[in-house]
Parts: structure tokens; sequence; C-alpha cells
């Protein structure tokens, strides 16, 4: 498996660098993390060398269009959240697509709970 630049747990790093009062870090981070979803969006997702050297143990079923365009949209909701949009986040996290996603579960858990995402520490 490849490593990422960026993933779902980015989130949490913004977060956690907004409530150290590390602003302009937390920003570069939200930056960041955009540019990779746009890059991750265009790309044409293949599967890794791994998943093709053991056809007899095939590990991936599921469709690696599906696969993208679902994190893309979990990223989506992120983002909204990010910028200050927690219903358009809400409607992301709550389409089908997301249903069975454990980070979507987290992530509406959190939103529902009233996730704090003040700039400003505490």
């Amino acid at each position: 498996m490849s490593t990422q630049e960026h993933g779902e747990q980015t989130f949490w790093t913004v977060l956690a660098l907004r409530r150290l009062g590390r602003a302009a870090e937390a920003d570069g981070l939200t930056a960041a993390l955009r540019a990779y979803r746009d890059e991750f969006a265009a790309a044409v997702p293949r599967v890794d060398y791994f998943a093709t050297s053991l056809p007899d143990l095939l590990l991936f079923e599921e469709d690696p269009l599906r696969v993208r365009d679902r994190r893309v949209l979990f990223l989506d909701a992120q983002l909204a959240l990010l910028d200050g949009d927690p219903a358009g986040a809400g409607e992301l996290l709550e389409r089908p697509d997301l249903a069975a996603s454990r980070h979507a579960a987290d992530l509406r858990h959190a939103v529902s709970r009233g996730l704090d995402l003040t700039k400003e520490p505490a």
C-alpha cells in the first residue's frame, strides 16, 4: 500500500492546532488538505501491485472509482466543517455513499455532540 500525504485524520490535526492557538499552521494544513483532495479527486485510481500479486486471495472487491469518490465526498464534508459550514457537511455525511463509513459515523457523532471548531484556545 502506498503512503499518502493526507487522510481522514488530517481534519483532527487541524482542530488540535486551532485549539492550541496555532491558527497559521492550522490554516496551512487546511489549504494542503484541500489541495490534496483536489489532486486525489482528479487522479485515476489504480490498484497497488500488492493487491494484484495474490489473485487467489482477492483482497479488494470494490470498484476503485467508487472508493475514490466516497473518500472525496468525506474529505468534502470535513473541509465544509473546517470552512464553518456544518449544515453542508451534515448533508454530505448523510449521503448513502457514506452510510457504512466508520470515519463518517465518527464525524456525524462529533458534529451531533457540538464539535468545537473554534480557532481560539479554550
